[in-house]
C-alpha cells in the first residue's frame, strides 16, 4: 500500500521540471530585473503553449500573483509581470478557444465578466505596462 508520503515525492518527481521553470523565474527576476525575467517567462509560457500545458499556465500565473503581492523589493518584476502574462493568457483564450470547452464550465462562466473587466482597467489605468 502507498503511503502519502510516497505520492509526494512522486509527485514532486514528475513535477522537477515546472519547479525548476519557477525558480529560474524567480532567480531571473532577482537579480535581472524585470528586463530579464519577462523573455524568460515568455519563452517558457509558449513553449507550455506549445505543448498544451494549460495547466502548467495558470500555475504559473497563481505564481506570479504571489510573487507581485510580495512587498520584497527584488520581487518587483513580479508587479509588471502580472499585467502581460494576464495579457498573453488572455490572448491564448481569444485566438485558441477552440480548446477551452467553456459551455459546460459554469465557473468559466461567472469568471468572464472579470476577466473582461480587469482587461479594460489594465488598458485604462495610468500604470505603463
Amino acid at each position: 500500500m502507498l503511503k502519502a508520503r510516497d505520492n509526494v515525492f512522486t509527485y514532486f518527481k514528475k513535477e522537477l521540471g515546472f519547479f525548476f521553470t519557477l525558480i529560474l523565474w524567480t532567480l531571473a527576476g532577482r537579480y535581472g530585473g524585470f528586463f530579464a525575467a519577462i523573455p524568460i517567462i515568455l519563452i517558457t509560457l509558449l513553449l507550455y503553449k506549445r505543448a498544451n500545458n494549460y495547466y502548467y499556465l495558470f500555475i504559473g500565473f497563481w505564481f506570479i500573483l504571489i510573487l507581485g503581492d510580495s512587498r520584497e523589493q527584488y520581487f518587483d518584476f513580479a508587479k509588471s509581470s502580472k499585467t502581460i502574462y494576464f495579457l498573453f493568457l488572455f490572448f491564448i483564450y481569444l485566438f485558441n478557444s477552440k480548446n477551452f470547452n467553456v459551455i459546460s464550465n459554469p465557473v468559466f462562466k461567472y469568471f468572464m465578466p472579470f476577466l473582461i473587466f480587469s482587461l479594460i482597467l489594465v488598458f485604462r489605468s495610468d500604470v505603463t505596462l
